[in-house]
């Protein structure tokens, strides 16, 4: 037996892991790093177990090939990798490229060599459908950017705050906040309590994160933008906000705007509508605004339920009225060591309201956010005869057919393509709907590099760790690097792939060791030193954020009139709001993340599957027993689109009125209700209820009724 110090990838965290693995390289255990400068010992439930995700039963270890009869039967992957670039050449000369469609799912962003292969493959290809997990759940936040601004210099670290504002984010589960408690978030945030740091949580759930929370405000579903408006109106009319960095930095006439529209937004018509109590508000805004350094986090919360655009809009206002970003002469901590060195300015970058320069879509007019489709719009541009309609699909690293709203459409989508090409470990709903399906190797299998995202740090010290391949592949397997897939059709297409100004060698495959290179080419740490550091290295860098330059004229658009008249919309409801009651529904459904599952992939896992053998409907104790219920009882989940069925869990967490599940469980629609869990997407409908500018479906914050099942 021998020891490897590696990292995890099975979510943005990366935490430091130890393999125990025997004479034949097979992994026989995973254990924490107690000694990784980054993650300091910690890892979660799923990665110590990833062990079974290797060894696993379910394991896909061949390339697949869907027969006439919907079963799939091995294929050779050189093989397979004919047929389908074959099958690409048939679809382009008749519909053009853009008719060849690519999604990018969480296994190939956590694969730093398979998420810098997809530009790449798509620009040699010519095409513009380009769809990835971004504007499944979070889209509204490029969509603040380009309304609103952003502050190039980011906001202050978790380590340099006084106070910070979590909405509907639970860091110490999900790992996900960027910039706060990414890495061993329960002991850092306790350290941080321990040193005075402030916490102001809200949520509708009373969350692992709000158990720490100073003060803990528990809204309905979906009344983010009432909360926040609240908040805002309190710091502006008591006096709290940050005037000069508002009179530098905000288009004039723009604070007066938002003065005017959160006027309506009194603390006791927040209490009433959200059902929270109004001294609490105040306090809460107290806090964040006079509490010192700190920012507002926002997490999939407010973005999946209703009025998404305008809630993280919102949230982002709490940081420009506050001041709540790094100043000239603040030091970065979050230094992205795979990068080239930039300079940073304390200025604003300008929006650019890039969304209105973009034709509109072929689907509910959605355009492009950053380069990107609308995922929701996905299914509808496979479905919708004409030009532009998307006839092959190549899935890399995600689970569409658990993944989106509207499973039941997705699955149509799916059986309707010419074409669909799955990278995935096991045959989950979206494999079993594919055409092709590669088995990928596992995190490690491959030589790898911490997730890099727009080139800006997902960590908060300037870290860097490299993994080799540690672990050998099961004898007999023909598993492939998720990159290789789009090498390989690019080879047979005639592309060449040009990544980062060099061009890929094309007639010998690469390595992922030689694509690392070139993607960390220029980086402020050379990939060579950190691979000097097999368990990672915190390097000693110093940074310093810069003065604006005298040409940066930049300024927030904090209530443009978009965003004015959505506001205006909120202040014309109807109360209540909150339980649809024309429509007779009970409660309203809000989705969570487990710390035991990153959506879809490690549900395979058998430690995972006896811990959380389903996705419970958790209510509260008195709405259980109010509804005769009972834990354990199976119920039946029906919106104004679907029904589903769940078990009840009594969960003293949630507040009356709501129910509370754990999205992308469950099998196809025809297998709803098998002790596979049930898929909330069956009750989500794409084509009412959803943002104008990024076609964002209402996937949380859903009225429902609960009924015992017969």
């Amino acid at each position: 037996m021998r020891e490897a110090k590696s990292f995890c990838r099975m979510c943005g965290a990366m935490c430091g892991t130890i393999l125990k693995m025997d004479e034949n390289d097979r992994i026989l255990s995973v254990h924490r790093d107690r000694d990784n400068p980054m993650s300091n010992g910690y890892a979660c439930f799923k990665g110590l177990h990833a062990d079974q995700m290797h060894n696993g039963p379910e394991r896909l270890l061949h390339t697949m090939k869907m027969m006439p009869d919907g079963t799939h039967q091995r294929i050779d992957t050189e093989q397979a990798l004919d047929e389908i670039a074959a099958k690409m050449r048939e679809i382009i000369d008749a519909d053009g490229p853009d008719a060849i469609a690519t999604y990018t799912g969480a296994g190939a962003v956590l694969t730093a060599t398979a998420y810098m292969i997809l530009p790449m493959f798509r620009a040699a290809l010519g095409t513009r459908s380009n769809f990835s997990t971004a504007t499944i759940d979070q889209s509204s936040k490029f969509v603040v950017v380009d309304r609103l601004g952003a502050w190039t210099a980011g906001k202050p670290a978790l380590a340099d705050s006084d106070v910070i504002l979590l909405i509907g984010t639970n860091p110490l589960v999900a790992h996900a906040t960027a910039g706060c408690l990414v890495n061993d978030p329960v002991k850092t945030l306790k350290a941080a309590r321990k040193r005075g740091l402030k916490l102001v949580v809200i949520d509708p759930r009373r969350t692992e994160s709000a158990k720490f929370a100073d003060i803990f405000l528990q809204p309905y579903p979906g009344e983010d933008p009432t909360v926040v408006s609240g908040l805002l109106r309190l710091i502006l009319t008591e006096g709290w906000a940050d005037d000069a960095f508002i009179a530098n930095w905000v288009k004039p006439g723009g604070i007066e705007r938002l003065r005017e529209m959160v006027e309506p937004f009194t603390p006791d018509y927040v209490a009433n509508r959200a059902g929270i109590d109004a001294d609490e508000l105040r306090s809460a805004a107290r806090m964040f605004a006079q509490g010192g350094r700190g920012a507002a986090f926002s997490g999939t919360g407010p973005s999946m339920s209703p009025r998404p655009n305008l809630s993280e809009h919102l949230v982002e206002l709490l940081n420009v009225v506050c001041g709540r970003y790094r100043q000239a002469g603040d030091r970065i901590h979050d230094i992205n060591v795979f990068a080239p060195p930039k300079t940073v300015h304390a200025e604003v970058f300008a929006p650019t309201r890039g969304f209105a320069q973009v034709p509109p879509g072929r689907i509910r007019g959605a355009g492009t956010l950053w380069g990107e489709m609308m995922t929701s719009t996905l299914p509808d541009e496979i479905l919708t005869p004409g030009e532009g309609q998307i006839r092959a699909l190549f899935n890399a690293g995600g689970n569409p057919a658990s993944s989106f709203p509207d499973q039941r459409k997705v699955v149509k989508a799916m059986k309707a393509i010419d074409l669909s090409v799955t990278i995935a470990p096991h045959m989950n709903t979206s494999a079993r709907l594919s055409h092709y399906v590669f088995a990928p190797k596992l995190q490690y299998e491959r030589a790898d590099i911490p997730m890099i995202l727009y080139d800006f740090s997902f960590y908060p010290v300037p870290w860097g760790q490299y993994t080799p391949e540690l672990a050998r592949p099961p004898e007999g397997s023909d598993l492939i690097d998720d990159w290789y897939l789009f090498w390989g059709l690019a080879k047979r297409l005639g592309l060449p792939l040009d990544y980062f100004g060099e061009s890929i060698e094309m007639a010998t495959a690469p390595t992922s060791d030689e694509l690392l290179e070139i993607r960390t080419r220029g980086s402020i740490i050379p990939l060579d030193e950190i691979k000097q550091y097999p368990g990672g290295k915190v390097f000693e860098l110093e940074q310093y954020v810069q003065p604006a330059r005298p040409e940066a004229t930049g300024r927030f658009d904090v209530m443009p009139e978009d965003v004015a008249e959505d506001l205006a919309e909120v202040t014309a409801e109807p109360l209540p709001v909150r339980s649809s009651s024309a429509r007779g529904f009970t409660h309203l459904l809000q989705v969570r993340r487990l710390r035991e599952t990153n959506n879809s992939t490690s549900i395979m896992i058998e430690a995972v599957r006896k811990r959380m053998p389903y996705n419970w409907a958790s209510l509260n104790p008195n709405d259980i027993a109010a509804m005769q219920l009972s834990d354990g009882a199976r119920v039946k989940i029906t919106s104004d689109h679907g029904s589903i069925s769940g078990v009840v869990k009594s969960d003293d967490s949630v507040r009356e009125g709501v129910l509370v599940m754990a999205h992308s469980w469950g099998g196809l629609p025809d297998e709803e209700g098998t002790e596979a869990g049930s898929n909330i997407n069956l009750l989500i409908d794409t084509e009412t209820n959803v943002e104008k500018i990024n076609a964002m479906a209402r996937m949380s914050a859903i009225p429902v009724n609960i009924t015992l099942s017969a």
